[in-house]
């Protein structure tokens, strides 16, 4: 017989927690305004100290949590630092905020 009680399993490395609790979807999460702004200034932060992922940030957009806009935002970042060579949500070199890659000029705004 098989007890698998006694046995604990690593949560998956790619979820990212606030509280010990994985992130709420955006737009069902019972978060305070104070909680928001703490969840984007931990995500920066972690960023900055490097302790966060391309995959943690890859999750949080793909499956809606709160902090995707963050989370796009950091990927950008990555892709124009090239700390990671490809999107990881697209798989190419496609960016968020200017798929092109180009830079704009001033007949473009």
């Amino acid at each position: 017989m098989n007890d698998s009680s006694n046995t604990t399993s690593a949560p998956p490395s790619n979820f990212y927690y606030y509280k010990n609790k994985p992130l709420q979807h955006f737009y069902k999460n019972d978060y305070s305004k104070e909680e928001k702004l703490e969840i984007t200034m931990q995500l920066e932060s972690d960023y900055k100290a490097g302790m966060v992922s391309a995959a943690q940030l890859k999750w949080i957009y793909s499956e809606s949590r709160y902090g995707a806009y963050t989370a796009t935002r950091i990927l950008d970042e990555m892709l124009n630092k090239k700390i990671i060579k490809r999107n990881p949500v697209t798989g190419d070199s496609r960016r968020f905020s200017n798929p092109s890659g180009k830079l704009k000029t001033k007949f473009d705004w």
